[in-house]
Order: C-alpha cells, then sequence, then structure tokens
C-alpha cells in the first residue's frame, strides 16, 4: 500500500512540474520598460513584448496628464514626451485573442531639460537616381530602394525655379508626363519612413526633345484607370443606439458578389499608414450565420474595424484588379472620443450615488453597489460567454460587463476622487477586483456583477 501511495505521490508532483514547466513557456504581455526616465521636451518609447495584441488601450493618470502627453499610439508601443517636471504613471489596457489581460504599466519620471544642443541629421539617400527619356519623349526616373521605406516623394524644377512635389509612390520608377519640350529639368528624391524621411538625393538633369502627338500643346494620354469588377454596399452593424468611439469595435457589413476574400482589404487613408486604424477577417459572434470561411456571411463579409482616434473617418473598400489596388466603395463613419464620454458617465454616476457628506471609502462603496445593481455579467450560457453583435458598443451603454471591466470602472471612480487603484488576483478563475489605497490603508472593491445576471439560452440572428 506504501509503494502505491509512494508512485501515485511521484506521478502528482511530475505532472505538477510538466504542468509549471509548461506554464513558464507561456508568454504573458509586458511592458519594455517598467519605468522610464526623460527629459523635458524629450520623448521615449515604450513597447509590448512577448505577445501581439488585437487592441491595446494607452492611458495617463489624471495626474500625469499634466506632466507628459502620449502620442503615436499603436497596438504594440507608443511615444512618451516630457512637458513638465514630475511623474506619472502609463497604463496599457491589453487585449489579446478576444481577452482582456491584467493592465500593464510604467512609471515615468519627466526630469530637467539638459542644456546641451543636439543637433540631428536626416540619413542621406542611399543608392542612386537615374534619369532617361521614354520613346514618346516623356521623362522616366528610376531609383534605388531604401530599405524600410513606405514611400519617395519626387521633387522637380526647371532652370532656377524652386523645388515642387511633383508626386508620392510607393514604387522606385514614375514617368513624368507633364514636362514641356526642350526643357532641362532637375529632379531629387527622398525617402519617407513611418514619423521621418531621409535628405533629398543629390539632383539629376535631363533635357527634354520632340514629345510625340504635339508635345506640350496637347495634355498627356493617362493610362486607362481600373476599375472594380464587382460591386459594394458598407453598413455599420452596431445596433442603431450604439454611440460610435474609437478604441471600440465597429461592424461592418460589406454586402457584395465577390466570391474571392483575398482580393478585397478596407482603407482609412493616413489613419492606415499611421497605425491607427485595423480591421479583423474572423468569425465571433454567435448572432451572426457565418457561411464558406473566415468572415463569409449571406450576401458577403463581416468586418471588425477598430480606430485609436475620435472624429470623421474615411473607410474604403479597395478590390485588387491585376496587381494594382482600386477603390471600390467608401462610407463615413463618426467616432466620438472615447476618454472623455467615458469619464463624463463617471462623472454623472458620482453626482447621482454620492454627495460631499461621504468619505471616500463610503462613495467608492455606493458606486460598487452601483455597478453591481446596474449591470449585468457578460451573456453566457453558464460555461462560456456567449459574444453578440448587440452588445458591441461602450461598456456604459450596453450595461454587460465582466471582473476586468468592473476593475477598471473601480479604478476610474478612484481616479475621479484623486485616488490610485490597482488590480489585484483574487486567486481563483482569473477573477481580478479593484484595490485603492486611501490615507494609507488599501480597500477592496470588486463592482463585478454575478456571472448568473447574464445567463441566456436563445438570441436572434442579426446576419
Amino acid at each position: 500500500m506504501k509503494k502505491l501511495i509512494l508512485f501515485v505521490n511521484i506521478i502528482i508532483v511530475l505532472a505538477l512540474g510538466m504542468t509549471i514547466q509548461a506554464d513558464a513557456k507561456r508568454k504573458t504581455p509586458a511592458l519594455s520598460r517598467k519605468s522610464v526616465s526623460v527629459k523635458k521636451g524629450s520623448s521615449a518609447k515604450v513597447s509590448i513584448k512577448n505577445v501581439t495584441p488585437e487592441k491595446t488601450k494607452w492611458m495617463v493618470n489624471k495626474a500625469g496628464k499634466k506632466i507628459i502627453t502620449l502620442s503615436k499610439k499603436k497596438k504594440k508601443a507608443v511615444t512618451i514626451k516630457g512637458k513638465k517636471i514630475g511623474t506619472a504613471t502609463v497604463t496599457a489596457k491589453v487585449t489579446v485573442k478576444g481577452k482582456k489581460v491584467k493592465p500593464l504599466k510604467c512609471k515615468v519620471r519627466v526630469t530637467k531639460k539638459s542644456n546641451t544642443t543636439v543637433v540631428s541629421k536626416k540619413t542621406a539617400f542611399s543608392g542612386s537616381v537615374k534619369v532617361s527619356l521614354t520613346e514618346e519623349g516623356y521623362v522616366k526616373l528610376r531609383y534605388s530602394k531604401a530599405a524600410g521605406a513606405r514611400t519617395y516623394l519626387v521633387q522637380r524644377k526647371n532652370g532656377k525655379g524652386a523645388w515642387k512635389s511633383l508626386k508620392t509612390s510607393s514604387k522606385t520608377s514614375i514617368t513624368d508626363k507633364t514636362v514641356k519640350e526642350y526643357t532641362t529639368y532637375y529632379y531629387r528624391v527622398r525617402a519617407n519612413y513611418n514619423g521621418s524621411h531621409t535628405a533629398y538625393s543629390t539632383a539629376v538633369a535631363i533635357k527634354t526633345g520632340k514629345i510625340s502627338g504635339g508635345g506640350d500643346n496637347e495634355e498627356p494620354i493617362e493610362p486607362e484607370e481600373k476599375t472594380a469588377k464587382y460591386t459594394y454596399e458598407l453598413k455599420t452593424m452596431n445596433t442603431a443606439d450604439t454611440t460610435l468611439y474609437n478604441y471600440v469595435y465597429v461592424l461592418i457589413y460589406v454586402k457584395t458578389e465577390n466570391p474571392d476574400l483575398l482580393t478585397i482589404r478596407l482603407d482609412s487613408g493616413e489613419e492606415s499608414e499611421n497605425g491607427n486604424f485595423r480591421y479583423y477577417i474572423r468569425r465571433g459572434y454567435e448572432d451572426v450565420h457565418y457561411i464558406g470561411t473566415q468572415n463569409a456571411v449571406n450576401g458577403g463579409y463581416l468586418y471588425v474595424c477598430c480606430w485609436d482616434t475620435s472624429g470623421e473617418k474615411n473607410l474604403t473598400i479597395q478590390e485588387k484588379v491585376g496587381e494594382k489596388w482600386v477603390s471600390a466603395a467608401d462610407m463615413k463613419i463618426h467616432l466620438e472620443d472615447y476618454d472623455k464620454a467615458e469619464h463624463e458617465w463617471a462623472r454623472s454616476v458620482m453626482a447621482e450615488v454620492t454627495d460631499d457628506t461621504m468619505t471616500k471609502v463610503k462613495k467608492l462603496e455606493q458606486l460598487q453597489y452601483y455597478i453591481r445593481g446596474n449591470f449585468k455579467y457578460l451573456p453566457n450560457n453558464g460555461e462560456r460567454i456567449i459574444p453578440l453583435t448587440v452588445n458591441v458598443g461602450a461598456y456604459w451603454e450596453k450595461k454587460y460587463i465582466d471582473c476586468f471591466d468592473a476593475t477598471d470602472i473601480m479604478c476610474l471612480f478612484a481616479e475621479e476622487l484623486g485616488l490610485e487603484g490597482h488590480w489585484t488576483y483574487a486567486g481563483y478563475l482569473n477573477h481580478y477586483y479593484a484595490t485603492v489605497t486611501i490615507d494609507g490603508i488599501d480597500y477592496d472593491f470588486d463592482a463585478s456583477p454575478a456571472s448568473a445576471t447574464g445567463l441566456i439560452t436563445d438570441w436572434e440572428y442579426v446576419l
């Protein structure tokens, strides 16, 4: 019997060892720096490592907004600029594989600006620039490819005139069909990167001759523009009472007869280039009848879109025709400011359920009861979450949350009261609650509704 017990114990230890080893190999999100020091007027970059987030919300604590500013907010990185001497906390709220993870925090210290002046020099354009004449007499410009460049800006001038931008292109050659006959032109090129660019290349010159078809008295014949083969209609699928915000998913139904998903893409202009717009091709909602593969639905496709900035957005559907992407349809979308609206909502709730006679502890207790009494847990069947399109939107409008959202909300209330809250792991089922320090004492607030409040057994389909 003792040998049997010993054998069972060994098996348990080995199993635990394998579990621990597996957990050690599992990658968890982390910031590249837990603390950073930056001089006033200077910038530093903080990035997310180990994973590629689907969504990241970068935030600064209330007091820290006077100390630093955040820019170039992307899924994996943010730029921090020192504005005033002091300290601040940057928080990254990350979503990985559809699930929120514990917020990542970085302490920022802004110090006195250095008296040393640093003069930065732009990198020289590497490679060569060559010009030649086509058979028709136009100018053909070719230049070397620069590693990592997104686009190239070509400028032109003639004689002693000023340089003027001719074209921005992602290709390494262009044809200038706006030239005049028997004229000398000078060209130069620079490579554009995200947020920077090289210096201009050394200028090259060429003189035109006779241009076939009438020279400078006729407009050059432009190649025929390619058009989309299929038709497209765009429609937002968020419910009619849903306000659209940055950081929150916008569901777009693209009605089309195009059977090839690989020839369709979404674009939002500069927002796409700056990394402030992204979209997902995936199945994700239980109230949608998906057909075929990926995000195909009856009559078209359902896309999940997200912007990091608010304001007027232009969303374009592009179709690949041959080797070229052409615009096929577009729509305007207005996004309200998520951070502003969230804080306005928090203040309105605080004004409704608290008053000046209450202590800060009492106020947070009342706010905790308010969330529990007015919100439901995310729709579920008792075993798993049931994602529905009708619940896609800002949590304070939809009134469905989980413990992660509840913890965020209590930390937001704490911030409005001039306090700082943080996440605390409950020790079971990936459950978290908020801990707020008040006068040197830690108080715990768990505002998460019971999972039973979100139980559902059936639902209506939207597609």
